[in-house]
């Protein structure tokens, strides 16, 4: 008995909807339209907000420099500013992926030359003379990392070895392409065999630079240990979090006694942003939703007054108040269901659209596809309350006297 009771009531409603066709397409869209704003407007937002976070991510630095303060004077023995063992305790950090060594030299001490002492006029070449660990190379981004890189590890002066890069290649005359068996070039009056030519990253340029094994550029002129500074290299937007321990990492002993480059944290800053946009875009589909609530409402309450004779003549056949609320909670609740539905289409469809328009990567989660049949069945009732409450309390004599 009941199922027929609810069958006849979507028959009802179907009939009355069918019979009103314009108002109800209207409603149908005014609801779609509410519907597919919000949820492509939440998309659109979720998609923005990673699009923004990736690109905070990536303008910040993953590049860190980390630096040795000078020794007191006054110490009876002053430790090195990095341990032996620097590369290794910065690889133990997450986020790290390369960190190395380097020391700069005085070309005027180390005076660099295509030629053995005294065979040319030792004029100032535009070059730069450097000692780095192997993995200074992967952090300045070196690629292909020559084979041969284990060299610059040696700490006993062994390996009388150097790289060079392009500009300073040029500088001394040695060919860019080719094998580089017998090249020599002279730093400090002795000679260094020429593995090959490397090509930096953008950030870290070494085009004008002679490298050479650190421990043997600590045993140049005029460089002092202390100066050494450490190239680290961190996954994209991992600057921050890497910057605040790799002092204790490093030098677990005396943290203070290296100092970390600036890094700018955005972290915060991509928080703010998604809870902005987050907050921006429910507020606009809330509004479209009320909006679409007085719509439907509006047209209800007219459906209630130009129905009344039906009303009366329902309750005088016996059709209680709460079926005759029935009739149009029915039909205010499929209204909203059926424009939740196609407003989850084309919300669906249009941040597809924004998101390949602006070069996105679309982010849309399924659970906010069937938030729009449940967002349109619940406009539908609320909206649908009042004339509901208004058609069932309406008293079969006076509607029977109603035109």
């Amino acid at each position: 008995m009941r199922d027929l009771r609810i069958w006849s009531v979507l028959r009802d409603v179907s009939i009355d909807l069918s019979a009103r066709r314009g108002r109800t397409v209207l409603l149908l869209v005014a609801v779609a339209l509410s519907c597919g704003v919000l949820m492509a407007s939440t998309a659109t937002t979720v998609s923005a907000a990673r699009q923004i976070d990736a690109d905070l991510a990536a303008a910040s630095t993953n590049l860190l420099t980390v630096t040795g303060r000078a020794p007191d004077p006054n110490a009876a023995a002053p430790q090195p500013a990095f341990p032996p063992d620097a590369e290794q305790r910065a690889a133990t950090i997450d986020l790290v992926n390369a960190a190395g060594r380097r020391v700069d030299v005085a070309v005027a001490d180390a005076q660099p030359s295509r030629l053995a002492p005294h065979a040319e006029q030792r004029d100032l070449l535009a070059v730069e003379v450097i000692g780095v660990t192997a993995p200074y190379l992967r952090a300045a981004g070196v690629t292909p990392e020559p084979p041969t890189a284990w060299m610059l590890n040696e700490t006993d002066g062994r390996y009388r070895v150097a790289y060079l890069g392009s500009a300073a290649a040029q500088q001394l005359g040695i060919p860019l392409q080719g094998p580089h068996t017998n090249r020599r070039v002279w730093v400090d009056g002795r000679p260094y065999e020429v593995l090959g030519i490397v090509t930096s990253s953008p950030d870290v340029t070494l085009d004008r630079a002679i490298i050479l094994p650190y421990a043997v550029a600590l045993t140049l002129p005029g460089v002092a240990e202390w100066t050494t500074h450490f190239l680290v290299l961190t996954e994209p937007g991992a600057g921050a979090p890497v910057a605040s321990v790799i002092r204790e990492a490093v030098r677990p002993d005396n943290p203070a006694a290296l100092d970390v480059s600036a890094v700018n944290d955005f972290r915060d800053v991509r928080t703010g942003v998604d809870s902005q946009l987050a907050r921006l875009s429910a507020g606009i589909g809330l509004l479209l939703l009320a909006l679409s609530t007085l719509i439907i409402a509006n047209s209800m309450v007219v459906s209630v007054v130009a129905r009344t004779p039906e009303i009366g003549l329902r309750r005088a056949l016996g059709a209680s108040s709460p079926s005759v609320a029935g009739v149009f909670l029915t039909e205010g609740a499929l209204i909203g269901a059926l424009g939740g539905l196609a407003g989850s289409a084309l919300g669906v469809s249009a941040s597809v659209a924004i998101a390949a328009l602006l070069n996105w990567t679309h982010q849309f989660s399924p659970l906010l596809a069937l938030a729009g049949p449940a967002l349109g069945l619940t406009t539908g009732l609320v909206a649908s309350a009042y004339p509901a409450v208004r058609a069932g309390r309406i008293a079969p004599s006076e509607a029977l006297r109603a035109d």
